[in-house]
Formats: C-alpha cells, structure tokens, sequence
C-alpha cells in the first residue's frame, strides 16, 4: 500500500474535512499529516486526536503555528500519543 501525505496550511477545517482526515488516518493511508497554521473547532481536534490513538501508519504530524492551543488539545494530544507509538515526529 502507498502511504500519501496530507498537507494544509493556514485553512479553517470544517467537520467535513476533519472527518475525512479521520477516515484516512482510520484506514492507516497517511504516513504524514501536517495541518501548519489550521483552525478547527475543539470537538474536530479531539475526533483527530483519539483518532490518532488507533493509527498505525502516521510517522510525522504537523500541529504548529497555533493549531494545539489551549491546556486541553495539549492534554488531548498527550493522551494520543502515550497510546500511538507509531509516530516519530511531531512539530
């Protein structure tokens, strides 16, 4: 299987799309996920995030420029990645 790459920057992620990143992160096709300088509402970034925790083909995740933000997507993603032990890049 080829894994493919998911780059967006500075976009305002509606439901829709956040959900359409979750099927592809369910079906193990993204290898890297970078979402620089993206706005989601919180209820998408946690779907993302407990999403993470069951994939197992992410390497890179890309969450910078503002996109964790707040004490709780921190917590939120922490949570994903004690659980995901695939990834080896997050920035």
């Amino acid at each position: 299987m080829l894994l493919g790459t998911v780059q967006i920057t500075g976009e305002e992620l509606r439901e829709a799309e956040v959900k359409d990143i979750c099927n592809s992160l369910q079906d193990n096709s993204i290898r890297l996920l970078s979402l620089r300088g993206c706005h989601m509402q919180d209820e998408d970034f946690r779907k993302l995030m407990d999403t993470l925790k069951q994939n197992e083909s992410l390497v890179q995740l890309n969450l910078n420029l503002g996109v964790c933000n707040g004490k709780h997507r921190i917590k939120w993603l922490t949570e994903a990645m004690m659980v995901n032990k695939n990834l080896n890049s997050l920035l």
